[in-house]
């Protein structure tokens, strides 16, 4: 059995000249001469890195380039296709120099901070409540517990600065809910997969037939799910409100 031809994530689609945005390619960016892949290299800039904008981009439409972001694999019986970012390039300005870069990896986020871990060189990744407070702000700190037939329950909300929101639930099993305003699905695809190290288990696939294997099952251009047996994410992006939400479910 085979998933075939997912669409692809959408970028960021609109910033004008003088917007920052931060750079969220674990690998980096290349710096290039003219607005394609082929063109010559002129730096390479690093994740976490702030980019200067030069020039517009005023909606999705405007996309032209295609960058592969996960490879494709095989799992639970079925052979998933790569997942693949769409977007354009964006003329910016970085110490100094000035070039194109593919527009799939930028946002207005500032990226996530990570360690390596020193034996099998994985990512990890901070909590993304830290990484929220950190740049935006907590605002809202919300904490209720009941016991209930069965077995105690506690939920969280928390509010930032910019307007996100995180709800989680811990009972016997747990649940959480992210809503994430003015950001594009490719955004949302990024925080998910460095959050759950998503890309990472996929280019690193482990030797026991015994460990869980993600299934991926995209429902439309707007709403992937992605799962393993004991957990299940969903990102849902709503155009019209340009807002995107993340939910996961984890079984005891």
């Amino acid at each position: 059995m085979s998933v075939c031809c997912l669409p692809a994530l959408q970028a960021i689609d609109r910033y004008v000249p003088g917007d920052t945005l931060h750079v969220w390619a674990q690998s980096g960016l290349v710096l290039r001469r003219e607005a394609s892949l082929k063109a010559a290299r002129v730096t390479g800039i690093p994740y976490g890195a702030v980019v200067l904008v030069l020039n517009e981009k005023s909606g999705k439409g405007l996309d032209n380039a295609e960058v592969e972001a996960v490879p494709g694999f095989s799992g639970n019986g079925s052979v998933y296709p790569a997942v693949t970012l769409r977007g354009m390039f964006a003329r910016v300005v970085f110490h100094g120099d000035t070039g194109w870069v593919f527009d799939g990896y930028l946002s207005r986020l500032p990226a996530m901070r990570y360690t390596t871990d020193k034996n099998t060189g994985k990512p990890v990744f901070e909590n993304f409540d830290t990484y929220a407070t950190r740049n935006f702000g907590l605002l809202v700190d919300e904490k209720h517990g009941t016991f209930e037939y069965a077995g105690p329950e506690s939920t969280t909300k928390k509010i930032f600065g910019n307007g996100i929101m995180v709800d989680t639930r811990v009972s016997k099993s747990g649940e959480s809910r992210m809503i994430l305003p003015d950001i594009s699905m490719e955004e949302a695809f990024l925080i998910f997969n460095y959050m759950n190290n998503y890309e990472w288990d996929i280019r690193h696939p482990s030797d026991n037939p015994a460990d869980d294997t993600w299934v991926l099952s995209p429902q439309s251009d707007h709403d992937w799910n992605f799962g393993k047996i004991v957990c299940g994410h969903r990102i849902l992006y709503l155009e019209y409100e340009r807002m995107v939400i993340i939910t996961s479910e984890c079984s005891c």
